[in-house]
């Protein structure tokens, strides 16, 4: 018996060569009865799992037309689930109740067009609190608030004030940072001759943070309202951005007047000019000239000034004392002059980096 299986196996064996030369063998239709029933098998085989499979693809397919119909269904499941866009942006969830109510207070460190801080406690340690004032459960609000929560996870940077987490629930969102003591304008007004060994190193602190919102990539982010009032000081006096403007206030927000550009300051204008990191830039250099003289630009001029509007529109930058350095002026006229001709943040840096704590003067240039 075993012999007789053996002789067919071979005999089977001997017909599986395939016409011609010892080229690479094609396909031929079967030539017994078993080989076709076995093809015939496999052939069924391929139709049942086809006719298993179709269910399962018009099932998707009706519910994507159910997705189609919604009217979210233009946002991702991410954003229309805050707990996925959690996991998503990878924030640290903090709850409200782990933040010491006691160690609220009343007036902010400080404020800016877009908000303010508030001191508080977490894990024993002060924190700044930054409301989220756009508190409503509606999905648009919803859609700004992890938008903001996506930026600040996103721009973490040495001279930039660090993100430690958020608030997730309704009504009480808001953004958790670093404690810093105060900021720059407040330091410049309360002890500008303290800042005198520290004009260079804050300069450049500040325009590394500006570097690193206009490097991001693809888009890069623009501040809209460079300050002092926007700048945080450490107890060393290392600098660090604040108060960033998220995409979904960029229509709203240009910076404050007095250190606005000036192709941004024409009220009148029928064209609204595309803010770009150059006005960044002109913005910087009016914190600069404050840095260094102690006073704001156009000091001499209120905030609702007719003149001051008017020097705005005819391009009539701060007048610098006599006694700020060539090296500083030259940036500082570089920072001001027409926006294409104004510096590239990186190319600002290198600039700033050929100059000495030791070329400026112990006391304040104004």
């Amino acid at each position: 018996m075993c012999g007789v299986r053996h002789s067919t196996l071979e005999t089977s064996t001997k017909k599986t060569p395939t016409k011609g030369d010892g080229k690479t063998p094609t396909k031929t239709a079967p030539k017994s009865t078993e080989e076709k029933q076995a093809v015939s098998a496999l052939n069924n085989k391929k139709k049942l799992f086809l006719k298993v499979k179709t269910p399962i693809k018009k099932k998707s397919k009706r519910k994507a037309q159910r997705k189609s119909t919604d009217p979210d269904s233009n946002m991702t499941e991410t954003e229309n689930d805050p707990e996925e866009a959690l996991k998503t942006i990878k924030v640290n969830e903090i709850k409200l109740e782990e933040i010491d109510q006691d160690y609220y207070k009343k007036k902010a460190i400080s404020a800016s067009t877009v908000g303010s801080f508030t001191k508080a406690r977490w894990l024993n340690s002060p924190v700044s609190l930054k409301p989220f004032l756009d508190r409503t459960s509606d999905q648009t609000h919803s859609q700004r608030f992890w938008s903001e929560v996506n930026l600040l996870s996103s721009v973490q940077h040495p001279n930039i004030m660090q993100f430690l987490g958020a608030c997730t629930e309704l009504p009480d969102r808001c953004f958790v940072f670093e404690w810093l003591d105060t900021d720059l304008g407040t330091a410049i007004e309360k002890n500008h001759q303290a800042l005198s060994n520290h004009f260079v190193s804050i300069a450049k602190d500040v325009c590394r943070g500006l570097l690193r919102l206009h490097s991001i990539k693809p888009h890069a982010v623009f501040h809209r309202d460079i300050k002092p009032e926007n700048v945080m000081l450490t107890k060393t006096y290392k600098a660090k951005l604040t108060n960033i403007v998220t995409p979904e206030k960029e229509a709203m927000v240009f910076g404050t007047f007095r250190y606005r550009a000036p192709e941004l300051c024409d009220e009148q204008s029928d064209q609204q000019v595309a803010y770009t990191s150059k006005a960044d830039i002109y913005s910087y250099g009016s914190l600069l000239y404050e840095l260094l003289t102690g006073g704001k630009p156009y000091h001499e001029l209120n905030d609702s000034s007719t003149q001051l509007k008017s020097y705005k529109k005819e391009k009539v930058h701060p007048t610098l004392p006599d006694r700020v350095p060539m090296k500083w002026r030259e940036i500082l006229n570089d920072c001001w002059s027409e926006p294409e001709k104004r510096p590239e943040t990186s190319a600002l840096l290198i600039s700033l980096r050929s100059v000495n704590d030791t070329s400026s003067s112990r006391t304040p240039f104004l």
